[in-house]
């Protein structure tokens, strides 16, 4: 049976929403970039048999950049990582100018998932997009895409991608790197801090690169 499953955080309502169907969750961020703030999302996620995919996990321990991922669980393999975006964003500017929030939304049915995410930061745009489409015997998979910042990239070349929102001109780096694999099924937000933290630790072994984007 398809499912499809939209969260929507609204700050003002302080709650966590969920939505039956296909549509969009905005949660508002004014005090985002704020000195020791802590933001710990679980995203949108679905499933349909043997599919099952999130977009949109977020985990943000001001001053350290920012970890935003999304996952996968395919026809007989564990769960992993569909892309992980780590992202500095420096503090907000004075006035408040820009708006600063989290969209997401996931689509399952029995063949096909896929999640598109994005952060929004003083005017600033990070954006993920993943599609998984399976054959029809529902035991492989026919196709696989990832979008980043609007435009396809090649999985094979890496899932992990650095921004620095701070720069003049932003831009994202793609890196290869062996990801983590998924210990427990994500289902609180302790698990999506447990999970980016794993993360970190494992991308800072590997890569010095990425051990002092982190730093």
């Amino acid at each position: 049976m398809a499912q499809r499953r939209t969260y929507a955080l609204v700050l003002l309502l302080v709650g966590l929403v969920l939505v039956a169907g296909v549509g969009v969750g905005w949660w508002g961020l004014k005090r985002f970039l704020a000195p020791q703030m802590k933001i710990v999302l679980r995203g949108s996620s679905g499933s349909s048999g043997r599919l099952g995919i999130s977009g949109g996990d977020l985990v943000v321990v001001a001053p350290k950049p920012g970890v935003f991922f999304g996952t996968v669980r395919k026809p007989g393999t564990p769960e992993q990582l569909t892309y992980v975006i780590l992202f500095r964003y420096g503090r907000s500017k004075s006035g408040g100018g820009g708006g600063h929030g989290v969209q997401f939304s996931c689509k399952t049915d029995a063949r096909s998932a896929q999640t598109t995410d994005a952060i929004e930061l003083n005017g600033q745009r990070i954006e993920a997009a993943y599609r998984v489409e399976l054959d029809e015997a529902l035991t492989g998979v026919t196709s696989e895409t990832l979008t980043i910042g609007g435009k396809p990239v090649d999985a094979k070349s890496g899932r992990v991608f650095l921004i620095d929102l701070a720069a003049d001109a932003p831009a994202y780096r793609q890196k290869t790197a062996d990801l983590p694999p998924i210990p427990a099924k994500l289902e609180t937000t302790a698990d999506v801090e447990r999970l980016a933290d794993a993360i970190r630790e494992g991308l800072e072994r590997q890569d010095p690169e990425i051990k002092a984007f982190l730093r």
